[in-house]
């Protein structure tokens, strides 16, 4: 019997300042949201199929200030939502749009999952 076998790890996130902007590392404004379905026969579990939902963190300034800094609002975004086609694809401007987009697609490859 072959058995495909994964394994997914939570990392907590902790968005208050882990931005490119000030860690020099993309990766940290990025996840997946993964979409799993197990089917349950007898004594066997199957993975049946899985799907992963990038997404991206974004960080905008608030009108206020917190601690004597300026306080910042934290969303984390659907990426499929925000490609071309998508529904929010034209909500953001363009440098945002190019960033959540550059995020969905080197997630996939990097998770590159073949299910």
């Amino acid at each position: 019997m072959v058995r495909k076998n994964l394994l997914f790890i939570q990392w907590e996130i902790y968005f208050l300042t882990k931005r490119l902007e000030t860690l020099d590392n993309i990766w940290t404004e990025r996840g997946v949201i993964m979409d799993i379905t197990i089917q349950k026969e007898e004594n066997n579990t199957t993975l049946t199929s899985i799907k992963a939902h990038p997404t991206w963190v974004s960080r905008t300034p608030i009108d206020r200030t917190f601690l004597g800094t300026t306080a910042f609002d934290y969303q984390v975004f659907l990426a499929e939502n925000y490609l071309p086609g998508g529904k929010y694809a034209n909500t953001v401007d363009e440098p945002t749009q190019q960033r959540i987009e550059k995020c969905y697609y080197e997630m996939l490859e990097l998770l590159n999952i073949q299910y």
